[in-house]
């Protein structure tokens, strides 16, 4: 029973499948410039012969249902093609980044179950109390506000104005974090050795919400 239901799903997934693949192919394909340009420089000093190879090296020569073939085929066997900019293949581009990702949602997760799972039992047990007002607020504004506008709104206040978190990126290079599983939660207690004493490594900037500048952010530096 189990058995047909998964198959009758995945018969089902199958068309919504190939219609993402579609669309994702004619948005890329529709997007204006053009990847040869990107990837010569904007044209410059590039001949048109240069040009013409690179275009029938990337199959963009072919007519555009060779080109969707080609395009579904590779994705098919997981061959996601190399970025136009630096030639790295995609797929290692995503795995360098999949750690941070899963990191950032196992946090968000853990920190959303912390904090939603009492006020929820709170306002449960007090409905229309205080409690039960002030979280329903919070939602609905939560909910309201667009993700990129309210994740700008938190850079500027945490990083710019308060100096708390970084503007991007995770850590400090300088810091030396082991990358033996590119999870920070994981790899930063291996960081420190046994002989070592904290050194400033960089200082915050002042601010207009922060005129002075805070402490500077400190690492660890093996002793001489």
């Amino acid at each position: 029973m189990r058995a047909a239901l998964v198959g009758r799903r995945l018969l089902t997934a199958l068309p919504l499948a190939l219609g993402i693949v579609l669309i994702t192919f004619l948005l890329l394909r529709l997007m204006p410039g053009d990847p040869v340009d990107i990837m010569m420089g904007q044209g410059g000093s590039v001949s048109a012969g240069e040009i013409a190879g690179l275009r029938r090296q990337l199959g963009l020569n072919r007519p555009l249902l060779q080109q969707l073939g080609h395009f579904t085929a590779r994705l098919a066997v997981g061959d996601l093609g190399a970025s136009i900019r630096d030639q790295t293949p995609v797929t290692s581009l995503l795995a360098s980044t999949l750690p941070a990702t899963v990191e950032l949602a196992v946090a968000a997760v853990l920190l959303s179950l912390l904090v939603a799972v009492p006020i929820g039992v709170f306002s449960a047990v007090r409905p229309r109390g205080l409690v039960d007002r002030v979280a329903m607020t919070g939602a609905f504004f939560g909910i309201s506000m667009p993700a990129f506008w309210l994740g700008l709104v938190l850079i500027v206040l945490f990083s710019v104005g308060l100096h708390w978190l970084p503007t991007s990126g995770r850590l400090d290079p300088s810091l030396g974090v082991p990358a033996h599983t590119g999870i920070m939660l994981i790899d930063t207690p291996a960081m420190r050795p046994p002989s070592a004493t904290p050194c400033a490594t960089w200082c915050c900037p002042p601010s207009p919400w922060a005129p002075s500048s805070p402490p500077c952010s400190r690492g660890w530096c093996a002793r001489a």
